[in-house]
């Protein structure tokens, strides 16, 4: 369903929110009547999750752990009372950024202790490197595989988003003037658009899949009373915009255009009322959390849609990576 703002996917499903927060995974209800709270516990007793995807047909949840002491990617499969199974723990040092491959079945993580990409089948198995060099600090992964690409940010000292087949071929940067620590990145598949987020310079921004039109849609510095100061990840449904940030401690979204009544009001007065209402652009928080948030995903079906030409030959069960 549309209304030119929003595009609601036609499922019985209500769309919801998972989301790390150090010691825990939690789920947040989406759409109409959410508002501020802790949220569903799904996955606790962690020492310090940071990235997290999810596999829906699978229902299972992917983190990494990170830790001075030796970090790790797990999975759980089958709800909150699902064992933790550990995928990966040798040779990790600082997994940030995880995705699924859902279509192929491989899990994706960056790594900026090593400077590495890595893939692996998401049970663990055929773990190889993807990308090495020329990175420094990434951060952020997102995966495309009905065109099989990759997509990364990194903030380290050439910071840019990169785009690679996801077997590593093909590898570019898209995005490099002006960012500093482009620390978020998320794709919406239906509208062909990236978007990402620069936790310096406080902006969320989308582009087309190709890095180019680039837009800003929401800052500090034109809405300086908007909740948008360290943001640490992102997601878009259903015409909405939600992120983390370390700050405010919170998960913020607002609408990804404004009502058609018209913009914010400009000055004090429409400031004030912006603030206390989220202005034309609706903006709320979603969660309040304790602890810094860290990653987070929208859990639903309509995030991974079955994809054509998935490789089954046992042949290329590990090369499998563009499935095209």
């Amino acid at each position: 369903m549309e209304d030119g703002v929003s595009c609601t996917p036609d499922s019985p499903v209500r769309g919801s929110l998972i989301f790390t927060n150090r010691y825990y995974i939690r789920r947040a209800a989406l759409g109409a009547g959410a508002g501020p709270a802790a949220g569903e516990l799904l996955v606790h007793e962690l020492s310090n999750a940071v990235a997290l995807d999810m596999q829906w047909a699978e229902r299972c949840l992917y983190w990494s752990d990170v830790t001075r002491l030796g970090s790790a990617i797990r999975r759980a499969c089958g709800g909150a009372s699902a064992p933790h199974q550990l995928l990966h723990g040798a040779t990790l040092q600082n997994p940030d950024g995880l995705a699924v491959d859902w279509v192929a079945g491989n899990l994706y993580w960056c790594d900026k202790g090593t400077d590495t990409i890595e893939v692996s089948r998401t049970d663990g198995r055929h773990r190889r490197v993807v990308l090495r060099g020329q990175l420094s600090e990434p951060r952020a992964l997102a995966l495309l595989p009905a065109r099989g690409w990759l997509y990364w940010s990194d903030w380290g000292a050439a910071p840019h988003i990169g785009r690679a087949g996801m077997d590593g071929s093909g590898r570019r940067v898209l995005l490099s003037a002006g960012l500093y620590w482009p620390n978020a990145l998320t794709l919406s598949p239906a509208s062909e658009e990236l978007y990402f987020a620069d936790a310096r310079q406080d902006y969320i921004a989308v582009a087309d899949l190709d890095g180019r039109n680039v837009r800003v849609l929401f800052s500090r510095e034109r809405m300086p009373w908007l909740r948008l100061h360290h943001v640490f990840a992102l997601a878009v449904w259903d015409g909405r915009v939600y992120w983390s940030d370390w700050e405010t401690r919170s998960i913020e979204s607002c609408r990804r255009r404004p009502r058609a009544a018209g913009a914010v009001a400009a000055g004090a007065a429409g400031a004030a009322a912006a603030n206390s209402s989220g202005g034309a652009y609706d903006c709320r928080a979603l969660v309040q959390t304790v602890h810094k948030p860290m990653d987070l995903r929208v859990y639903h079906p309509a995030r991974q849609p079955p994809a054509p030409g998935h490789c089954h030959s046992r042949r290329f069960l590990l090369q499998c990576l563009r499935c095209l």
